[in-house]
């Protein structure tokens, strides 16, 4: 299955009983879409989300053992101008179901309006000249982190500490729809159909070389590579240690 497989024993779902009231969760729960209410119609408040079964929580804060502290999933954003992604915690979880979430979470990546936030992933992205239209997602509740990359180039996007003991969760926020059209699906994608992991399979590390080569895994122009989930330098391009490495680490808990 890959080395991300190491890093997550469950697959990621949506679950219908927390998004907002005009969210469609498809049933298989890897689908969501906007769908605006009739004109006329008030429109239900707070914020376009929707949040996954799956959580994770740091052994540290579950007595050493019993839950999962790290995981990997991909999201397909395509072309979709305003989306976010990322995760958020079980208080948060429970105002989206009462529907009193007006924010969006802060540990997340997001597009809105063509534009890239937070501004670092604008920074990185602008620089490749061609946009991510699937996005991989490792949290690491060990290293107190959360990792966003490009998966059709293997290249790091953001990383991005994340700190706090109550048990988290994934989340989509897809776009709004314009007057009656719906708006444009998020899929998370299942294990079977994931590409980075299958790409790390050959290489064993991750490259920050420019994503309009293709899936160029070897270094860059610079002599470097992208920091492997697990490091916690969120700016610059020093060099971290490989994919396989980062999977010796692991299994050695």
């Amino acid at each position: 299955m890959g080395l991300f497989w190491f890093f997550s024993a469950v697959p990621i779902t949506l679950d219908p009983d927390y998004k907002h009231p005009e969210l469609t969760v498809s049933v298989d729960g890897r689908t969501v879409q906007h769908n605006p209410p009739s004109p006329g119609l008030a429109a239900p408040s707070g914020a376009l989300i929707a949040v996954g079964r799956e959580g994770f929580v740091a052994r540290k804060d579950h007595g050493g053992g019993g839950g999962v502290c790290r995981g990997y999933w991909e999201v397909e954003v395509g072309d979709s101008l305003d989306w976010e992604l990322g995760v958020l915690s079980e208080t948060v979880r429970g105002r989206v179901r009462q529907g009193r979430l007006e924010r969006l979470p802060e540990w997340a990546l997001g597009r809105s309006e063509g534009r890239y936030h937070p501004s670092e992933a604008d920074t990185v992205i602008q620089t490749w000249g061609v946009r991510p239209t699937m996005i991989g997602v490792y949290l690491d509740l060990e290293g107190g982190s959360l990792s966003f990359y490009s998966v059709s180039s293997m290249a790091l996007i953001l990383e991005i500490p994340v700190e706090g003991s109550e048990r988290l969760f994934p989340f989509l926020s897809p776009g709004h729809a314009a007057g009656r059209d719906q708006g444009k699906l998020l899929s998370i994608c299942p294990p079977s159909d994931w590409d980075f992991h299958q790409e790390l399979m050959g290489s064993g590390s991750v490259s920050q070389g420019d994503p309009r080569a293709g899936n160029n895994t070897g270094p860059p122009a610079t002599g470097e590579r992208a920091r492997a989930p697990g490091d916690k330098q969120v700016k610059g391009n020093s060099a971290g240690p490989s994919m396989i490495e980062v999977v010796q680490k692991f299994l050695a808990h």
